[in-house]
């Protein structure tokens, strides 16, 4: 076989493809957007809803309620700080659908990046999602200014840090969902 010849046979076999260039070209994985996004809610809120009480004199039920007050006004219009059944569905909705929205976003920023530099990114959207949650979103809602401290930080960084690891993970484990 000449030289020739064993260059095209060498073309016929397929290249295999770094996963730099496999991740740059891939797209959105939309159903791990939607997942990480789900689990870094459940883990920003798992973790308010332990420390508010811990470490505040708040309820274990405030963190609902206050997202609540985005659609209901107010919390000085609610009722007492305690358990009531619809500021506290409603508060779910609304948390889990911004976490939604924000697992989207982050998804969009990180899909071409690495797993480890996606979720280093994830604690950065986090931090920014931090000050456009409570310092210019507190412009409309002034009554978020209690919530500019350590526990709303340490919320909202874990949200992006797992909503961006379980997007990583999701995506890689089934890729064939773009």
């Amino acid at each position: 076989m000449t030289d020739f010849e064993n260059g095209v046979e060498n073309l016929r076999e397929p290249v295999p493809i770094d996963d730099a260039t496999d991740r740059e070209r891939r797209g959105i994985h939309w159903q791990a957007a939607v997942g990480g996004g789900i689990a870094g809610g459940a883990v920003m809120l798992g973790l308010a809803m332990i420390f508010v009480p811990l470490f505040t004199t708040g309820s274990v039920w405030l963190p609902l309620r206050m997202v609540a007050t985005l659609v209901l006004g107010r919390p000085e219009e609610m009722p007492p700080n305690n358990f009531e059944l619809w500021p506290l569905l409603l508060g779910l909705f609304i948390h889990f659908m911004l976490a939604v929205i924000y697992g989207v976003i982050l998804a969009w920023i990180i899909h071409n990046l690495k797993p480890a530099s996606g979720v280093l990114a994830g604690a950065l959207f986090g931090l920014a999602l931090y000050v456009l949650n409570f310092y210019v979103g507190g412009v409309a809602f002034p009554w978020y200014h209690w919530a500019r401290n350590w526990i709303s930080l340490v919320g909202v960084v874990a949200f992006g840090i797992v909503a961006a690891w379980v997007f990583e993970i999701l995506a890689e484990k089934f890729p064939a969902a773009y």
